[in-house]
């Protein structure tokens, strides 16, 4: 797919999460990732928190090119992340 193409090549670290498709208005796609990842407790010990990703492909209006872009939220952050 030439959409997990270009955000593999823009964002390799958040490239392999298992995406789900989510709607969007207008042209292109957009896609959600809910998983977990390390982070610290406010004592500086290792845990497991939230994280959600979203990502979307959108073509441009000119020269053929492609607006790439993704929100990375966690913990707190991660719950509130909706398209």
């Amino acid at each position: 797919m030439l959409w997990a193409a270009r955000i593999k090549a823009t964002f390799p670290g958040i490239a392999d999460l298992d995406y789900a498709a989510r709607p969007q208005k207008g042209k292109g796609y957009s896609f959600q990732a809910v998983t977990t990842t390390q982070g610290l407790d406010p004592s500086g010990k290792i845990i497991a928190v939230a994280q959600s990703v979203m990502v979307s492909v959108t073509p441009g209006l000119r020269q053929g090119r492609v607006l790439v872009w993704a929100i990375v939220a966690r913990g707190t952050f991660a719950r509130a992340l909706k398209l």
